[in-house]
């Protein structure tokens, strides 16, 4: 089951790469059907680090592009550097929460390790999800 949601979650994310910006799907899309209230901690996670990934493929498009204002380029340039390390994070936790999840299934694990990770998740999740929201505005995704 988590497996199945991870793999509707990147192919949601893979849609929204390949048909790029002039699609139907859309960062604020994704994250939502990703963090649906159903869905688990970790599947939000990953949602909004996919869609992260692809804003920075965007914004590498728009770095590299001569037509590009120099302005944009460094505050594009300064936000993903700040931003990543958090991103990153945030993929770490999601990546805890889900070994967690599996340790408890397998009896080796305990729920309290699952409900901390989990609730360490959520604020990662919080900001994550306003740095996807902040970088959407920046490079006008």
């Amino acid at each position: 089951m988590l497996l199945l949601r991870r793999l509707l979650a990147a192919i949601c994310v893979a849609a929204f790469v390949s048909v790029g910006s002039g699609c139907v799907t859309s960062p604020a899309k994704v994250i939502k059907e990703a963090c649906d209230p159903g869905s688990l901690v970790e599947v939000c996670a990953f949602g909004i680090y996919g869609t992260y990934a692809v804003l920075l493929e965007q914004s590498a498009d728009l770095v590299e592009d001569p037509n590009t204002d120099p302005v944009v380029v460094g505050a594009i340039k300064r936000f993903t550097q700040h931003s990543t390390p958090t991103m990153k994070l945030l993929r770490d936790s999601a990546l805890e929460v889900e070994k967690a999840r599996k340790a408890y299934a397998a009896g080796t694990g305990t729920v309290e390790k699952l409900v901390i990770v989990s609730r360490e998740l959520t604020g990662w999740i919080a900001k994550g999800t306003s740095i996807v929201d902040r970088f959407r505005k920046l490079i006008g995704k």
